[in-house]
């Protein structure tokens, strides 16, 4: 997931070098026709790895042995004298009980948050560099350099992975659900850590810390996006839920986003082109971010982190062999 993720964010060095193709003379139209072949062979890859058959869901505590069979044939005779087989209920919580969780709202607010600086950063980034005095005709230079910078984002991502799944097969004193969420957490704090010296680096009058800067950016937006999806993708969460969950969180963040256009014309209009206390009010809500990875520590602490697949799965296992119970009843009360 840590690779994909930086494939997605380093992908930005497409549009530069559409921009360098076009200043060849080489038309647009072409351009897109090589990123249209390009996709192709994802598409038809895609397909080709379709499942054959439908994959159940809930999945059968058996799902892919080879008992899977008699059991459907078991349920196929209690059908036949004349009774119903029983299905397996459905124990998920619904999805409106975990939006509404103390960690799911508090990962809600964190991500929002650090989607605006993000958008924020990116807007704020020529004025700064006008402010420490590079030439109007030079910042393209600056904006071509952070672009290749973004290729960072591609060793960047299977680090962040790496970070995630660390000792994750030696739980022998912890319970594996509550290790991989403290794998969450230090992931979270590592990206507190970057956006809280990505937040310093504007106020430091010097073009190379502004260059650093550029890469704990494409860090930090690598960090963020993968933290959030070990998170939603955690067994804590249904997995049933799992793209409303992430859905929410972007929907939420593409609105408080919206605030980058008043940050912008206030820097503009009131602060003469200085990001100075638009970048003090991003630090104070990157300190009120902090309250995600203090819930994830509490959970963890007390242990309120739970595995909902298994119970689900022992739910379906309980259901399956009241089944075969029945049917073995029903098959010695057959003359």
């Amino acid at each position: 997931m840590g690779s994909l993720i930086g494939a997605y964010h380093s992908s930005a060095i497409i549009l530069l070098a559409m921009k360098e193709t076009h200043s060849s003379h080489m038309e647009t139209q072409t351009s897109f026709m090589f990123l249209t072949i390009g996709v192709v062979p994802i598409l038809v890859s895609t397909i080709a790895f379709l499942p054959k058959s439908r994959i159940p869901w809930p999945l059968p505590a058996s799902y892919g042995k080879r008992g899977e069979v008699w059991k459907e044939s078991s349920g196929s005779r209690r059908a036949a004298n004349g009774q119903a087989p029983s299905k397996s209920t459905c124990g998920f919580a619904t999805f409106w009980a975990v939006a509404c969780s103390s960690i799911y709202i508090w990962s809600v607010i964190w991500f929002a948050i650090y989607n605006l600086r993000s958008f924020t950063y990116d807007g704020n980034v020529r004025l700064m560099l006008i402010k420490y005095g590079v030439a109007r005709e030079n910042i393209y230079t600056y904006a071509e350099l952070y672009a290749l910078l973004l290729l960072i984002a591609l060793p960047v991502g299977p680090c962040i992975g790496a970070i995630l799944d660390w000792r994750r097969k030696s739980t022998a004193s912890n319970d594996p659900q509550i290790q991989q969420m403290q794998n969450v957490l230090f992931a979270l704090v590592l990206t507190f850590l970057f956006a809280l010296a990505n937040n310093i680096l504007p106020t430091i009058p010097s073009l190379s810390f502004q260059v650093l800067g550029f890469v704990l950016q494409t860090v930090e937006r690598v960090a963020v996006v993968t933290c959030l999806c070990a998170f939603v993708s955690h067994v804590n969460f249904p997995i049933e839920h799992f793209g409303k969950l992430i859905g929410l969180h972007f929907a939420v963040a593409s609105i408080v986003s919206l605030l980058r256009f008043p940050f912008q014309s206030f820097i503009t209009k009131s602060l003469h082109g200085d990001p100075f206390y638009i970048n003090l009010l991003l630090l104070v809500l990157l300190l009120v971010s902090c309250g995600h990875p203090i819930n994830v520590w509490y959970h963890c602490k007390l242990g309120l982190i739970r595995d909902t697949g298994n119970s689900e799965r022992d739910r379906n296992s309980a259901n399956e062999q009241l089944v075969s119970e029945d049917v073995v009843i029903a098959a010695e009360g057959t003359p």
